[in-house]
């Protein structure tokens, strides 16, 4: 997940983009989650006509401008459920989505499978073992006989640390 991703951001950062495009991929990859950034936007910042940009981006990225923005925010949707702490509303608004409505359907329609699906294919769990050491993030775990499922996410490791003494 975090290559595509990744893959994606350095094509915004390439030293091959035509100097017309630079100001619009500098525009995408700083705030690709701002819901209202649109053609006219990203022409206006390369000072070029929308069809010229339209024409010009499709050439080099051999997609549209469009396209190319829901699948970077898609890759990004991916890497925010993949971690579990969000919820689908959130992760939607954060990546740019117009509503969460909006997001499920797209992202069903270039996934294959709903936000809710995917989450529960590709979360990341981190093991424990024996006692628990906090009430708060014993509501996260799945257990299972002495063994605990803890979804990995960016929230609860300071948490985690701090019990090991890290």
């Amino acid at each position: 997940i975090f290559s595509i991703f990744y893959g994606m951001l350095h094509k915004l950062c390439s030293d091959d983009i035509p100097h017309e495009l630079r100001g619009a991929m500098r525009l995408i990859r700083d705030d690709c989650s701002d819901a209202s950034l649109t053609n006219a936007r990203l022409a206006y910042e390369c000072n070029i006509s929308e069809v010229y940009f339209r024409k010009l981006f499709t050439k080099h990225f051999g997609t549209s401008p469009k396209q190319f923005i829901i699948d970077l925010r898609i890759q990004r949707a991916k890497q925010m459920l993949g971690e579990g702490s969000l919820s689908i509303f959130v992760i939607s608004e954060k990546c740019g989505f117009s509503n969460p409505y909006h997001f499920c359907r797209l992202f069903k329609q270039r996934v294959g499978i709903t936000p809710s699906e995917y989450r529960k294919a590709n979360l990341i769990y981190e093991i424990w073992y024996g006692v628990f050491f906090s009430t708060r993030l014993k509501k996260s775990c799945t257990k299972v006989r002495d063994f605990y499922f803890l979804p990995l996410t960016s929230s609860l490791l300071p948490q985690m640390a701090g019990f090991f003494g890290q």
